[in-house]
């Protein structure tokens, strides 16, 4: 029972923190398994980007996964601040010939799109 209810959200506090961690362990350990598999057996070097949802809570509630794997030297594009935002601009700019540019790097709470704050979670370049 860590989810229940109307909403299907955590019955207490303590569930709500072993649930959140026994997902993100579980969910690592396949990703990484699976990532690897994609890349040992791909003919053509694959494009990767694994996006995540927010943290949990407080000053981690902003910050996401945010990982990519671009073949060709790709990631030097990519940078420590990007956002979601970005990510599949700097893709079809680099490997489809488009134009896109940047936007302005900013995440959003709770639908606030007046008092938007800069993502400050950096990147993760897949190897």
């Amino acid at each position: 029972g860590f989810y229940g209810g109307k909403l299907a959200g955590p019955i207490n506090k303590e569930y709500e923190v072993k649930g959140y961690v026994g997902e993100i362990q579980f969910i690592t350990g396949r990703t990484l398994d699976i990532v690897k598999k994609i890349i040992a057996e791909s003919n053509t070097p694959p494009i990767i980007i694994i996006q995540g949802d927010t943290g949990l809570q407080g000053d981690n509630k902003l910050k996401i996964l945010n990982a990519y794997f671009f073949p060709d030297n790709g990631s030097m594009s990519l940078y420590p601040t990007i956002t979601p935002v970005n990510s599949y601009r700097i893709l079809f700019d680099k490997y489809f010939g488009t134009d896109y540019g940047l936007l302005p790097d900013e995440s959003f709470l709770g639908g606030d799109f007046v008092n938007s704050v800069p993502e400050t979670s950096p990147a993760c370049i897949l190897k």
